[in-house]
């Protein structure tokens, strides 16, 4: 695999249906949310029951509530539960929703354009905002690149964590997820150690202004959060397993430059002398970062590796003063340090 990886690196990939990969909707991720619960418009959702039903009193339509398969009450003969929505707006599942849909001539563009908010479970706290369709833009990149450096996607709950020293990173982070998603993360301070280690959690944290300079924080996202990335970016983080899925190699150049940007900041070194150095555990990982850069002819060195405490690791850099020049330009960072490094990089180069 990772020999007819290295083949690849100088080809740029030819996108698959690039107009169709720029933007997520949610006729596109449905069918992997059935599971999990959605608010919408209440006059809507009542217009989308009348609709599928056919009838004034959907609720005691007893044929209609078996399609939609809710129980329906043989002494009150009504469904209550059914009824008991028309009265008042609640959340229902994707599954129903789908029934609905599939009942009635509504669309799933005007579906998503009257949701609220989506979360995991029906009296779950943990709601998102998301405004359809999706941009897969640099914004949603570095949000993917920062999970595959610093960041992680519980594998049980599939909840979003991220954490750095940086502020400025964190704080990037921060406000890419609010972004996309409408929410804040829960901020802890965290006391320092390394990324593989269980940390002490010191306090939690209100606000972004309140988090201490050079401190190690952790920012923790809810369930759906992680799930919709996982549906969106084919399972590139679950658990310790993170991969550059093959539908991350077909999205947009806007997205690959932000995933490229966030990864470097958490997981690169900026040397003064030989440029951008890509570090990771996971030499295939490594390989496709090389490919992407090579998309925008940017030329890298192969992958080489290293032991270090007993541990096979790999990197490589990316040299020469053209290289790093578009690469400054192209690319950039979000670190202060590792900014001003490159910056002296290519002013010394011109």
């Amino acid at each position: 695999m990772l020999d007819m990886l290295r083949g690849w690196i100088f080809k740029p990939i030819s996108p698959i249906n690039d107009m169709y990969l720029n933007n997520i909707h949610l006729k596109d991720i449905y069918s992997n949310l059935q599971n999990y619960f959605v608010e919408i418009d209440h006059d809507f959702l009542k217009d989308i029951i009348f609709s599928a039903s056919g009838s004034d009193f959907p609720w005691k339509n007893k044929e209609f509530i078996r399609k939609i398969k809710l129980s329906y009450n043989k002494a009150s003969k009504r469904a209550i539960g059914l009824e008991s929505l028309m009265g008042k707006n609640r959340k229902i599942s994707f599954r129903l929703i789908t029934r609905l849909k599939e009942l009635s001539n509504v669309s799933w563009d005007k579906i998503e354009k009257n949701i609220i908010s989506i979360c995991a479970g029906k009296n779950s706290k943990g709601k998102v905002y998301i405004k359809f369709p999706l941009v897969l833009d640099k914004d949603f990149g570095m949000i993917v690149g920062h999970i595959l450096g610093d960041g992680s996607i519980d594998k049980k709950y599939n909840q979003v964590f991220f954490t750095n020293k940086d502020k400025n990173l964190s704080l990037e982070f921060f406000k890419l997820m609010k972004s996309k998603f409408g929410i804040d993360g829960r901020i802890w301070l965290q006391k320092s150690g390394k990324f593989a280690e269980k940390s002490k959690w010191i306090k939690r944290i209100n606000t972004p202004d309140e988090i201490p300079a050079n401190s190690q924080i952790g920012l923790f996202y809810p369930t759906i959060c992680g799930k919709i990335l996982n549906i969106i970016f084919g399972d590139f983080a679950i658990g310790k397993e993170k991969k550059i899925s093959n539908k991350i190699l077909n999205f947009p150049s806007e997205f690959k430059i932000g995933l490229i940007r966030a990864f470097f900041d958490d997981e690169g070194h900026m040397d003064r002398e030989r440029g951008p150095r890509f570090h990771q555990d996971r030499e295939e990982m490594l390989e496709k970062i090389r490919i992407m850069l090579g998309e925008f002819n940017i030329n890298s060195c192969p992958v080489r590796s290293y032991f270090r405490e007993g541990k096979e690791r790999y990197y490589f850099n990316v040299n020469h003063r053209d290289n790093y020049t578009k690469y400054y330009k192209l690319i950039g960072s979000g670190s202060e340090k590792k900014l001003k490094v490159l910056q002296n990089l290519v002013a010394n180069a011109q």
